[in-house]
């Protein structure tokens, strides 16, 4: 998304490379334009509540279902064991001593994936979002719509098509090519959603049942399906 809102604001894509040992994401280099002066992030104002709701702007969310967000979250997270990610080893390590995780033995299987979403659910049942790392916390929480309503909201699915949308109500140019074979690719090159059709034994009935409990809210609020995708 923020690849996208670089394009409509500068008429170009965003090429800048950065390669960090901290950090094993490989599109690092985009969420670093703020601390670059290039973007802003209005969290950062010193404005109040109603300032804040009543300024003239489009409003952009992108959500996600939460089957394989949830599925993508587990993922990420055991890559960052391999990675050495320091970012997550607080998480890793609460993992462990909540539910017994064995890191030798317990990333990217059925019963690993049961355990962190039992985690998820046992730091989401303490009522406080911000306890909730930000990579699973559910999108409800995390957007916060009954502050900050979205001007648009687009589903990662759907993403070419989102794209459109966002240009044509900024007024901007999108080069459409780039954007154009997202929809029936985006699924089959997400790691997430190429490990839900591979292996599916991830979505287990207790795993399905605590994806279920955890996204509540976003199934309903983002009108996603209780059904798992089968593409």
């Amino acid at each position: 998304m923020l690849n996208l809102l670089y394009e409509m604001e500068f008429g170009h894509p965003f090429t800048a490379q950065l390669k960090t040992s901290a950090n094993q994401h490989s599109g690092f280099a985009i969420f670093q334009l703020a601390n670059a002066g290039v973007f802003s992030r209005l969290i950062d104002l010193d404005i109040g509540l109603e300032e804040f709701q009543s300024l003239a702007a489009t409003r952009i969310a992108t959500v996600r279902n939460p089957y394989t967000r949830a599925l993508s979250s587990f993922k990420y997270l055991c890559r960052s064991h391999v990675a050495g990610d320091q970012r997550f080893f607080s998480e890793r390590a609460r993992l462990s001593a909540l539910t017994s995780f064995d890191w030798n033995l317990d990333p990217n299987t059925e019963l690993g994936f049961y355990l962190f979403l039992k985690y998820v659910f046992a730091i989401q049942q303490l009522n406080d979002p911000v306890l909730v790392d930000a990579h699973w916390l559910p999108l409800v929480d995390h957007i916060q719509p009954e502050i900050l309503k979205p001007t648009l909201v687009g589903k990662v699915e759907h993403f070419s098509a989102f794209a459109k949308d966002v240009a044509k109500h900024l007024g901007k140019s999108l080069d459409e090519n780039r954007y154009e074979a997202l929809p029936k690719n985006t699924l089959n090159n997400n790691i997430a959603n190429k490990e839900m059709m591979e292996r599916p034994e991830y979505y287990s009935l207790r795993n399905i049942g605590l994806i279920q409990g955890i996204y509540s809210a976003d199934f309903e609020a983002f009108e996603y399906s209780l059904e798992i995708p089968e593409n």
